[in-house]
């Protein structure tokens, strides 16, 4: 799944499902800015996106996450370890 794909995702599930207001289309959009996300809200959309892609994410990494970029970074290293670690290498 390329970068793209999780990112589509990702968007829909805090527009669509989440309801989050979006002020931005960036990659960049901050959780809690742009999407005006609570840190709760941030951990729901985290479970969803293990539910959804199947993934198992670091417990405690909401505190660390400020941006949609950042979690399909994540996402696509979970789903792809080794096309990541591969490209890692070039």
């Amino acid at each position: 799944m390329t970068h793209s794909q999780i990112l589509k995702i990702i968007s829909h599930i805090l527009v669509k499902e989440m309801r989050g207001f979006q002020s931005s289309d960036s990659s960049t959009a901050s959780f809690e800015f742009d999407f005006l996300l609570s840190p709760w809200e941030i951990n729901w959309l985290l479970c969803i996106v293990e539910e959804r892609f199947h993934v198992e994410l670091e417990r405690g990494m909401e505190d660390n996450l400020s941006n949609i970029n950042q979690l399909v970074n994540i996402v696509h290293a979970r789903i792809n370890p080794v096309l990541v670690k591969d490209y890692c290498l070039t």
